[in-house]
């Protein structure tokens, strides 16, 4: 049963995360995270590719099923039994009714591709929250309005944009009003230009106060949107703090030199330079993808060239044209072995027979 919320100025542990394992096979990506997202709060995740950030998120909703550890929600605690790959949930009403409160966005949009962008956003308060119809359309059409795509509501999800489809898809979240907002990687299938607006959309419910738990690989984004910043390294919390203690450099010791520049903090170096890696690898496929496509484009464009025309040898009047290379190489075998070429050789082979030396010489 969830707890009684405490008096007081401290906030309410809305998602509480205690030594949480997972892996998958012999590969553990989760090695014991434990840490609390308050209300109102942002709390950003960054690290490197594979270092469990997404793995992580999904274990808050029990997408993915954790090997060990607790997940709380709003003070409740979700029931699990069983023990290591055999663990499961344990009871099925009270996780369809966590995840209602839930919020998921994903890397992929994950909308449905035969119904409209309201339907889309509809679906979740119609079937899971069996809500009135006509209360959810209004709050549906509002929300659409809000994410800056409420002209939009008609139109199907391949009639849209990257950036507008994910912007449907946090409306989608909305809609069933959670009490926490997940984002897992929600720009990394966009262009920068559409980045931008998902980025925007996602700021302004950081300003109204929303409770969010962000998997980023922008660290900039996540100074400006977050309370509190993890940094996960190989499935352990490696840095934890505010933007600006984890961003800071560390203390130097009083003999240092104040004219050198500050050092950036080691979780910090490492994420850049595995962003700026990334950075740089695509654009050398972008570069190899255009090399390609204008090959591909010249060798359209290029006219076909017309086939050779066989040489012709001297010494008949009909100017008679080269035999082929297999034949003219029978010939030269048979003029080795001082072999006569058949009477007929003409008439087997459709190609004239070209003149002996003793011809050659009496010409």
């Amino acid at each position: 049963m969830a707890q009684s919320k405490p008096a007081g100025a401290e906030k309410w542990p809305v998602v509480a995360i205690r030594d949480l394992h997972k892996s998958f096979g012999d590969l553990e990506v989760l090695k014991g995270i434990s840490f609390t997202a308050r209300e109102g709060e942002v709390v950003s995740l960054i690290g490197s590719s594979g270092s469990g950030k997404s793995t992580l998120l999904r274990c808050i909703n029990m997408l993915e099923v954790p090997d060990r550890g607790n997940v709380a929600i709003d003070g409740e605690e979700i029931e699990l039994r069983g023990s290591g790959k055999r663990r499961h949930i344990g009871n099925e009403d009270q996780i369809r009714r966590i995840r209602s409160e839930l919020g998921m966005v994903f890397q992929s949009f994950n909308l449905w591709a035969h119904m409209t962008i309201l339907e889309n956003v509809m679906e979740a308060p119609l079937i899971v929250q069996r809500r009135a119809r006509a209360e959810v359309e209004a709050e549906a059409l509002a929300m659409l309005d809000k994410v800056g795509i409420g002209a939009k509501a008609s139109n199907y999800p391949s009639q849209l944009s990257g950036g507008q489809q994910q912007r449907a898809a946090i409306a989608r979240a909305l809609c069933i009003n959670p009490r926490v907002m997940l984002f897992d990687e929600p720009t990394s299938a966009l262009d920068p230009e559409l980045e931008v607006e998902v980025l925007r959309v996602i700021k302004l419910l950081a300003d109204e106060g929303r409770t969010m738990v962000l998997v980023t690989h922008d660290m900039e984004f996540a100074r400006s949107v977050s309370d509190r910043v993890i940094f996960l390294h190989q499935g352990l919390i490696e840095e934890e703090g505010t933007p600006d203690q984890c961003s800071a450099p560390p203390n130097r010791p009083a003999s240092d030199n104040s004219s050198m520049p500050p050092a950036t903090p080691e979780p910090l170096r490492r994420h850049n330079n595995i962003q700026r890696r990334d950075v740089k690898m695509k654009k050398i496929i972008l570069a190899a993808a255009a090399i390609l496509s204008l090959a591909s484009a010249s060798r359209a464009q290029k006219p076909s060239a017309s086939p050779p025309r066989a040489p012709m040898l001297l010494g008949t009047s009909s100017m008679t044209p080269a035999s082929p290379p297999a034949l003219k190489s029978s010939w030269a075998m048979r003029s080795a072995k001082r072999l006569p070429l058949p009477a007929n050789s003409s008439s087997m082979t459709g190609i004239p027979s070209s003149p002996t030396c003793s011809q050659a010489i009496t010409m």
